[in-house]
Formats: structure tokens, sequence, C-alpha cells
């Protein structure tokens, strides 16, 4: 999936075992600011299980997830976490390497990711709803 000049989505497939290990590994200190899966990936076998278990995601209809590219050079991952077949609802998750962030590149992949989303929408009683969503921040819970 193009998402801009030189920008591309590709289904995450067996064929970037080679890049992912070697990017998350020379992003290890980057990407555990934020993700907890980072420590637990320690070898190329860890990343070739992630592919595996994204790609039985997709097959089983729990949503696709992407490998972003720049180029020709592998620069992240985005996609969906599971989704809830039984709400029809989703979540995204994404990540970017060091040195492309700051250039754009997530916004593009995610607004692709939303547009894709937004076909699901929750099924409630034989029919499609829109959905409210809140959420709170723990520095404003007072319990």
């Amino acid at each position: 999936m193009l998402i801009a000049e030189s920008l591309e989505l590709k289904l995450l497939s067996l064929d970037h075992k080679d890049e992912l290990f070697p990017l998350v590994d020379s992003n290890r200190e980057h990407l555990r600011e934020w993700l907890p899966w980072v420590d637990a990936t320690q070898s190329p076998v860890d990343s070739e299980s992630f592919l595996e278990s994204a790609i039985n995601q997709f097959q089983s209809g729990q949503g696709p997830q992407y490998a972003i590219f720049s180029g020709s050079i592998l620069c992240g991952v985005c996609g969906f976490h599971p989704f809830d077949l039984a709400n029809r609802t989703g979540s995204l998750g994404y990540w970017l390497s060091q040195s492309y962030s700051g250039k754009g590149i997530m916004a593009l992949a995610v607004k692709a990711l939303v547009e894709q989303g937004f076909r699901e929408r929750e099924y409630l009683y034989g029919r499609y709803v829109d959905q409210a969503m809140y959420s709170m921040l723990a520095s404003e819970f007072s319990g």
C-alpha cells in the first residue's frame, strides 16, 4: 500500500525476518521507553516468532500488521492489535526507528490504518452503531 512517494506499507511476512531483528536491536533504547516487548526480543528467532504471529493474526481475520518502508529501507512496523470480533472493534500499535522519527512517516501510516479501521464499527443487535469513546490519564485519576 503506497501511502506517499517512496513510503509504503507492506503486509508483514517472513520475508522481513532478516531486517526486523537488526532494526529492533539497533533501536532498543529508543523503543523500550514505550514498548514492553523490547527486552523479550533477544534474537532473530524472537522476531521470526512475532512475524509468524502477525501472519496468523491476519490469516484468522484478526487484523493486518505492516512493515513500513521508506524507499527500500524497513524503518518500522504498524498495524492492528487483534480485533475484538464479538464487538467488531480494534486498536492500533506502531513504532518507528529513531533515525526516521520526526519526518511525518508515522502520521501518514496511522492515517492509512485509521482509514482502513473505520470501515469497522461496532455491530450491535444486527446493525452498526457509532461509538463515543472517552479516556483518562493516570495523572487525572484521583482514586
